[in-house]
């Protein structure tokens, strides 16, 4: 159970220390990320489970949901330490760094397990995570373009054989924003509702499904 708390709070409290102590220290998620993570996932294998013997449990699923405060607390933090403390642009632009991997890192990666959920109250829990790392388009493209379209050229979280890292990248979520576009107006036209219906999801708004409806939150 160490394990599910362990390496998220360090990469979001070395996160924190960037905005609260000193931006030189965004470095420090970006080490537990790039160089500390990978090595653990190297030469600790005892982290890895099959399929039948990972559950749920509260302690996990507690893990999961106390990701969206800290975060949500980390970007107002930032934000306010940006807007009423004299920082130079450079200051500014390593908070903003220190601030984005654990969003990144963390964040997408928790409301990918979340949007998962049977349970509307997770899911809304990962929506609104992906919301606050401005990537919401993923639970629409993920749940209904790369899950039916996994491994092959149709789906931009597939990299191509021989694609580089950046490239691949850049394709992946340029495409995949579209994709979601693509996928959400065919929903819509199936529903025999406008393009432009409130009842959009990719608009700039966030919806709850209610009653097997979806329906502006208020």
């Amino acid at each position: 159970m160490i394990k599910y708390w362990l390496f998220p709070l360090a990469i979001i409290t070395s996160s924190y220390a960037c905005v609260l102590m000193s931006p030189y220290y965004f470095v420090l998620p970006y080490l537990w990320v790039l160089v500390l993570v990978p090595i653990l996932e190297t030469f600790v294998n005892k982290l890895d489970k099959p399929d039948n013997e990972l559950v749920h449990s509260k302690g996990y699923d507690a893990s999961l949901i106390f990701v969206l405060p800290l975060l949500l607390l980390l970007l107002i933090l930032a934000l306010l330490k940006i807007n009423y403390l004299n920082l130079t642009f450079y200051e500014s632009f390593m908070i903003g760094l220190g601030t984005g991997i654990a969003g990144g890192a963390v964040g997408i990666t928790t409301a990918h397990e979340l949007i998962h959920r049977k349970s509307q109250i997770m899911k809304a829990i990962g929506i609104s995570l992906l919301v606050l790392c401005f990537y919401s388009h993923f639970r629409i493209e993920h749940i209904y373009g790369h899950h039916i379209n996994v491994a092959t050229k149709d789906d931009p979280a597939t990299a191509r054989k021989g694609e580089n890292f950046y490239k691949f990248l850049i394709r992946c979520v340029v495409t995949g924003y579209l994709s979601a576009w693509k996928i959400e107006r065919d929903i819509l036209l199936k529903k025999r509702l406008s393009f432009f219906s409130l009842r959009n999801r990719m608009k700039y708004r966030i919806y709850c499904k209610l009653n097997g409806e979806y329906k502006m939150s208020k």
